[in-house]
């Protein structure tokens, strides 16, 4: 198999080796009593470790790399910051490497006390081609704190969440409404959409939506017409509602000096009709009829007191799309009318959509933002009480033996998914380490 300092790292950090060890050169016995904190900036790769080198004790820095000679390969012999290197670990010990000041480096290589079971599971986690690398061996897996693991997972995803928010926050100079718009508009992509619902949501004015929020006709002209969906509809002739928004934008684009993206921005192909969005467009419509300071209204009521169903009916309330128009009884689409009619109003799937990935995350943010940890905990109460999602994401873990009952769970099992089984991350995963780790002899 083909070795990686990432792998000799992880080896490291949790000390998966057996003992005693031996510095190469003079024979000296090594003692860890700690292997040091993992530098993720330029420099050593592990500082401050804590060593027993013969009788003398060691406090500085470990440097790892596969071959000895990687040393001088990438430049350490000239560089300053590795004076305080008091350990070189190895895997191959293929030359001499010395100080600045010709001095030779205490070395230890690895090889000879790595258990080769380690070395074969982790070439099996690496060459499985699999929906997720330990799919077929991680029910073996012992997961200490697995609820710990899970919640560390969610703040990550959150964490990520808050980063591309806080970008957009910065863009808007502060301004949470327009971020909320934008952030409710890609969810109502539902991944498919989830570019062009942000273009369009880039495209439209907040403080016009305030100013037509009771003109339902207007609303929706804004919101169809910076779409670019109008484009090529005959006016003369067409159903009385397309003719009257059509007509409606035109009268506003030429007013407020609009430009609507390109039609051939959405995407219908392959989804189902309640998917499709132009009906998801005219619910998101909705919830800006007779509606403005949305945001703000969010945040209020987590300022009260509230049992957790209270809260969720209330904020349900706050997101419901209102007065949508009939047309949309019996159309998914402008070109071909249903045979029946059917409901507009968003199912409690999609609620909890728009909660789990618009109004959690937000609300996490703003409390990162204001150093208001309150909200924060929040986020994650409403993530660890909303049922957990059910998506093929958690449908495929669960066949593996993850159940998971809460959107806490659910949200930790699709970022272990997208950002560690996806990019075989096993080495930074509590599942890998559980996988990977062997019985240790003293060292």
């Amino acid at each position: 198999m083909k070795l990686t300092e990432d792998l000799l790292h992880f080896i490291w950090r949790y000390q998966l080796f057996k003992g005693p060890l031996y510095e190469v050169v003079s024979g000296k016995c090594i003692r860890i009593q700690h292997p040091g904190h993992a530098n993720q900036q330029a420099g050593p790769d592990f500082l401050v470790a804590s060593l027993h080198i013969g009788t003398i004790d060691w406090v500085g820095h470990v440097e790892i790399h596969i071959q000895s000679s990687d040393w001088c390969a990438h430049g350490h012999q000239q560089d300053r910051a590795y004076d305080n290197v008091i350990l070189h670990v190895v895997w191959n010990d293929n030359k001499e490497v010395r100080y600045a000041n010709g001095l030779l480096i205490p070395t230890l290589a690895l090889q000879p006390y790595v258990d080769a079971q380690l070395l074969a599971r982790y070439e099996q986690l690496q060459g499985l081609q699999q929906w997720i690398p330990c799919e077929k061996i991680v029910n073996s897996a012992v997961i200490h704190s697995r609820i710990g693991f899970l919640t560390g997972l969610a703040y990550e995803r959150l964490l990520e969440k808050a980063e591309f928010l806080t970008k957009l926050l910065q863009q808007y100079q502060g301004d949470w409404e327009k971020v909320f718009f934008i952030c409710l508009a890609r969810s109502f992509g539902f991944q498919v959409n989830t570019e062009a619902f942000e273009t369009l949501a880039h495209a439209i004015s907040i403080p016009l939506l305030a100013k037509y929020r009771f003109d339902h006709l207007k609303i929706d002209a804004l919101f169809f017409g910076q779409s670019g969906m109008l484009e090529g509809l005959e006016k003369e002739g067409a159903d009385p509602y397309i003719y009257a928004i059509a007509t409606e934008y035109a009268y506003l684009k030429k007013l407020h000096k609009l430009k609507e993206m390109p039609a051939h921005s959405w995407r219908f192909l392959r989804m189902r009709p309640f998917n499709f969005p132009s009906f998801r467009l005219a619910q998101l419509a909705g919830i800006y009829k007779e509606q403005q300071g949305i945001f703000s209204k969010l945040i209020q009521v987590q300022q009260v007191e509230h049992t957790a169903q209270q809260l969720l009916s209330i904020l349900y309330g706050i997101l419901l799309p209102r007065n949508i128009a009939d047309f949309w009884k019996f159309h998914f689409t402008f070109v071909k009318k249903a045979k029946v009619a059917h409901r507009v109003d968003l199912t409690t799937n999609s609620q909890r959509h728009l909660l789990i990935n618009v109004v959690v995350p937000l609300t996490f943010t703003y409390g990162r933002v204001f150093n208001l940890p309150a909200y924060c905990e929040a986020a994650l109460s409403l993530l660890d009480y909303l049922p957990a999602e059910k998506n093929k994401v958690t449908r495929a873990y669960l066949a593996v033996g993850f159940p998971c009952e809460f959107a806490l769970e659910s949200q930790a099992l699709l970022y272990l998914k997208q950002q560690y089984c996806d990019k075989k991350r096993c080495l930074h995963c509590q599942i890998g380490f559980e996988l990977l780790k062997t019985k240790r002899h003293g060292t």
